[in-house]
């Protein structure tokens, strides 16, 4: 029997392990555009390393290199991540003891926007949100609060399109968010905040790992179809105290914006001039028919009040 054909960024992709995380695409799709090895892939043999990434906390985190097939990317302590030069096949080798969810969550959040650039395809570091107002985005640095705030609309009932990766595609001068697949990755304090009520939450204490949260329907209900991107938020979190750090929303230039959007893109190449330039050319666009917002957010988990001002500005300004 034909291993199962799975749906995420407009793509098709089979996969050697069950990825229950994804829509299934049509009964009669066959062909896979992107192929997935979880069990036996390929050793890398570098030939030149390009770039080193540091977390948060400031511990190496990704090295990216180039191979004689393709590119590696080295997630430092959980696996190594090889794909080839068209896109088409990613292959995950564990390092350490790292978890299936965490090797998937590498592979489909991290190292897909790899794939879809070599692809022709630009993504976003981004989470993604359909609400009744319109898609909107949220950019920032890792833990400034993007599957946060998502988290809320999700529990609200509206639709988180991807998260970490957005993939973003133009079409007759718009700008499209195509949808990947559905949750959020959160700590346990914010999904049980959501889920139980705030002040038991708030008595847990617990954050030191990331979990997928979605609702049980959300697979079901997940939209295929490309939706018009309308609004780009840029998250920081308040300086202030007290009343003071109610979150607001500020405007920005197209010039800041378009600077957003670039450093909010994943970079791993930076020697790839041809790379750079299609990067650019996209941003450049998007930036020029999409208002980039900066969106100043207190330390809240429940984020209810962060969300009804997301929900207002979208309506009040039509875009």
């Amino acid at each position: 029997m034909p291993p199962p054909v799975y749906w995420a960024y407009g793509l098709r992709i089979t996969s050697d392990t069950a990825l229950p995380v994804l829509p299934l695409a049509d009964a009669a799709v066959a062909a896979a555009d992107v192929y997935l090895n979880f069990r036996s892939a390929p050793a890398p043999d570098v030939v030149r390393w390009l770039a080193r990434l540091e977390s948060t906390t400031r511990d190496p985190w990704l090295a990216c290199a180039r191979t004689s097939t393709g590119y590696l990317l080295r997630f430092e302590g959980a696996a190594d991540v090889t794909v080839s030069a068209d896109g088409s096949e990613i292959g995950c080798t564990p390092i350490g003891d790292a978890s299936d969810a965490l090797l998937q969550h590498l592979v489909l959040d991290h190292s897909m926007p790899l794939a879809l650039k070599l692809k022709g395809r630009e993504a976003l570091h981004a989470t993604t949100v359909r609400t009744a107002q319109g898609t909107c985005a949220f950019v920032g640095p890792s833990g400034s609060g993007k599957s946060t705030l998502a988290a809320a609309f999700l529990h609200a009932g509206d639709d988180v399109l991807s998260d970490d990766c957005a993939c973003v595609c133009l079409q007759r001068g718009r700008a499209y968010i195509v949808p990947a697949y559905p949750g959020v990755r959160v700590h346990a304090d914010v999904r049980e905040t959501l889920v139980m009520g705030k002040q038991r939450a708030q008595t847990t204490g617990r954050r030191a790992v990331k979990e997928r949260w979605a609702p049980p329907q959300a697979l079901d209900a997940f939209p295929r179809e490309s939706q018009r991107l309308v609004c780009v938020y840029r998250l920081s979190q308040s300086p202030l105290s007290g009343d003071a750090r109610r979150p607001r929303i500020e405007s920005l230039s197209v010039r800041d914006g378009f600077m957003e959007l670039v450093g909010s893109t994943f970079r791993f190449d930076a020697l790839d001039r041809a790379m750079l330039a299609a990067e650019f050319d996209v941003w450049q666009q998007v930036a020029r028919t999409v208002p980039v917002r900066r969106l100043v957010l207190a330390d809240d988990l429940e984020n209810e009040e962060a969300r009804h001002l997301v929900q207002s500005d979208l309506a009040s300004h039509r875009y």
